[in-house]
Formats: structure tokens, C-alpha cells, sequence
């Protein structure tokens, strides 16, 4: 199988640079730097600088080796205003293919931004072999960390970028202390593998999984301090809201459900979609936000060709998004910091 290409834009340390990453089947992660002229000049043919992150020395045809998920140790943040208006959905298709899965995590950023010392500086990438590895902007691998028995199907710094987070088709989760360069605690709680993890905060964190359930864990706890139960199939991805109080969930039983650490059974149960539900994201609005007095929306994004946008305090369907051509399979969804675009 070959793996479909992404591209991951970001702001790199000023406003003038672009850098993007990719991923890929051909075992390789790519750092793309795009001056702001070309945009500017609109050459097509300009040459790009680019880094050539290699995972395997030499040439190979050993797919073990396949990028499947990458992130940067960055966080930015922005002034911004929410606004249900001149809403645009990129489709990505992707092979509805059980323990290929590839998830795709974008960054984008506006000014005015503030960035924070130390972060930006590092990228993580996460194999099908089972290992992570860390690498510079200048493209040298500083870490490789390695502990799963499985591909790595997702991976997440937290916000103060001291730790990874990283789950693994071996149906595990692990963190790793970045400056240790080692693991620091396993979490082996799910019979299935482990398709999704998400910081709550710096120490504790959701993971999902094939086995329908979701774990809300804690560095340094033994067992979970929360578990959801109400999936009937694979539970896809998991994101929490800007404050950390709501988890919001999806999967392949055509939910999308929502969460709170308060009570055991979900808050709200959506149910507008017809087919498996692959990606979910919050709107950067509401209590603890920039923009505490707008309303906290979720997307959703379905195999089904539609996004949806829900009313997160009365669980209710805004508005279908269904602007999207020939049936393909929306697997990947993403809000700009600017928050007026989808």
C-alpha cells in the first residue's frame, strides 16, 4: 500500500517562512520551506528548499518503515473571532483499510501570534515500525524511541513539550520524557489497538480504540481515572475542548459522541450522519478562549461526504456541509486559528 501524501503547513519561527511537512509511504518525513515571495510572485516552478527526513539508510522497499503520523512541538495562539460564514471543507480520500489508517494533524497560524521559548524546534514522526523519532529543523534526528511492538498510529506533544505521547496498533499508549529520551510510563488498558490519544492537559491525556472504548489516563496512575463506554464500533478520534472539561468522540457505529469527566454516561449522542464518522474538531471559542462570549461548536467529518457543525450545549445539528463531490471519504478536518474558515 502506498500511503497518500499530506501536506501540514505552519508558521516557522517568523511570518515571511512557511514550513510544511509531509509524510509518506516511501519512508520519508519532508520539511518544505516556502518563502512568503512565491506566493507573492505566484511562480509555480520557484525551487523549494527542502529537508529529507530518512527513516531507512539507503534505498528499501521495506514498508515498515511508512510515516504514518507526525507533530510538531509547537504552540501558538491567536486573537480570533468565530463566525459560521465562507466555510471551506478540503477533501483528502483515503483507503478504508483496518491498521492503515494515517491521520493528519495541521497547524495553522495568523498574527497576531505570541510563541513560547523552546517550542516549534522539534518534530516527532511516528513509523510503522513501531518507533518515534525526533528531529531538529535543520532535518538531523536527535532521538529515536522505541518500546512499541506495533505501528504507531498517532502521537501528540503536550503543550508544554516536555512529553509524547504516541498509541500503537499493540493496543498500548506510552509516554516518553523527551529530555530523558526515554519512556516514562506504558498504558496498557485496551484490548484493541489504539487508534487516537489527545492531551487533556500536561499530565493526563484520552485514548481511543478498536475496542470501542476510551481511557482518560494519568502520568504516574495505574489504571485509568475515567473510562466511556457507548461505542458500538471502533472509536476513531478523540479531541477535547479548549478547557479541557469536554471530550468529544467518533466512530465507525456513525456517532459522534460528547463527553464530560463529571459523569460516566456521554452528554450528547449525535446521530445525523449515515456513514462512519472519521474526524472530529473543536472551534477555538467559548469559556477559557479568546473569544469566551462565542459560541463552542463541533465539527464532524464522515465518510458520508458531509461535515457537520453541532450546537455543543443543546446537541443539536447547526448546519450540513455538503459541498463535497462524487461521494469520496472526508478523513480529515481541520479549523483555522482564524476560525471563520473549516
Amino acid at each position: 500500500y502506498a500511503f497518500t501524501k499530506f501536506l501540514l503547513f505552519h508558521y516557522h519561527f517568523c511570518l515571511t517562512v512557511i514550513a510544511s511537512i509531509s509524510r509518506s509511504g516511501d519512508s520519508t518525513a519532508r520539511i518544505w520551506t516556502i518563502s512568503d515571495g512565491l506566493f507573492k510572485s505566484g511562480g509555480k516552478n520557484s525551487p523549494l528548499n527542502v529537508l529529507v527526513l530518512k527513516h531507512v539508510k539507503g534505498r528499501t522497499n521495506e514498508k515498515s518503515k511508512d510515516v504514518t503520523t507526525l507533530d510538531w512541538n509547537m504552540a501558538l495562539f491567536v486573537q480570533a473571532e468565530w463566525k459560521l460564514t465562507h466555510v471551506i471543507v478540503p477533501v483528502c480520500f483515503l483507503m478504508n483499510v483496518r491498521f492503515l489508517r494515517t491521520t493528519i494533524e495541521c497547524k495553522c497560524f495568523c498574527s497576531p501570534m505570541v510563541s513560547f521559548p523552546g517550542e516549534g524546534t522539534l518534530l516527532a514522526t511516528g513509523s510503522y515500525d513501531g518507533q518515534a523519532r525526533i528531529w531538529t529543523t535543520t532535518g538531523d534526528l536527535r532521538t529515536t524511541l522505541s518500546k512499541h511492538k506495533g505501528p504507531i498510529f498517532s502521537l501528540k506533544w503536550n503543550k508544554k513539550g516536555d512529553y509524547l505521547l504516541t498509541g500503537s496498533c499493540d493496543k498500548t499508549a506510552i509516554v516518553w520524557d523527551v529530555k530523558a529520551e526515554e519512556w516514562k510510563q506504558q498504558f496498557e488498558f485496551h484490548t484493541g489497538p489504539t487508534l487516537d490519544v489527545d492531551w487533556r492537559n500536561n499530565v493526563s491525556f484520552a485514548t481511543s480504540s478498536t475496542d470501542h472504548m476510551i481511557y482518560v489516563c494519568r502520568i504516574g496512575e495505574t489504571r485509568p481515572i475515567k473510562t466511556f463506554a457507548g461505542h458500538q464500533g471502533e472509536v476513531n478520534c478523540v479531541k477535547w475542548d479548549p478547557t479541557g472539561s469536554l471530550l468529544a468522540s467518533c466512530s465507525d457505529d456513525i456517532t459522534a459522541k460528547i463527553w464530560c469527566m463529571k459523569q460516566d454516561k456521554y452528554v450528547h449522542d449525535l446521530r445525523e450522519h449515515s456513514k462512519e464518522i472519521y474526524a472530529i474538531r473543536w472551534s477555538p471559542t467559548g469559556p477559557g478562549t479568546n473569544n469566551p462570549n462565542q459560541q463552542l461548536v463541533l465539527a464532524s467529518a464522515s465518510f458520508d461526504s458531509t461535515v457537520k457543525l453541532w450546537d455543543v450545549e443543546q446537541g443539536k445539528l447547526l448546519y450540513s456541509l455538503n459541498g463535497h463531490r462524487y461521494r469520496p471519504q472526508i478523513c480529515s478536518l481541520f479549523v483555522s486559528c482564524s476560525t471563520n474558515i473549516l
